[in-house]
């Protein structure tokens, strides 16, 4: 009887030794495929990380060159300007200009007409 109840005992803990064997498979299975799903998040994060970078990078620039832009426009805004009062002043110098020819033409009609 005593032999009977060693020999179950044996027998349970066998099972019991195969159950743990078994379950510790398993969480060495989970373990690696935990590190597998790391390693990729890893991998994936360094590509976003990278990626990150190169759109702060290209922001950068943008912004840089959006100021290049501010600079040019307000260039030309004050050539515009520029052009605009010139043109003004040539206009008023060629009405003049036109004025005196005009009265230069009547003084020829009216010196025309007195030799007649």
């Amino acid at each position: 009887m005593v032999e009977s109840y060693a020999y179950n005992l044996v027998e349970k803990l066998q099972k019991r030794a195969h159950e743990l064997e078994v379950q510790a498979e398993e969480a060495k299975k989970l373990e690696r495929s935990a590190l597998e799903s790391m390693e990729s998040v890893t991998k994936q994060l360094e590509g976003s990380n990278d990626s990150l970078h190169d759109a702060e990078f290209e922001i950068t620039s943008f912004k840089e060159k959006v100021r290049l832009l501010e600079i040019t426009i307000r260039k030309q805004e004050e050539d515009l300007e520029e052009s605009e009062y010139n043109l003004e002043l040539a206009k008023e110098e060629a009405s003049q200009t036109v004025k005196k020819v005009e009265y230069h033409v009547s003084e020829l009609e009216t010196i025309k007409e007195e030799r007649i």
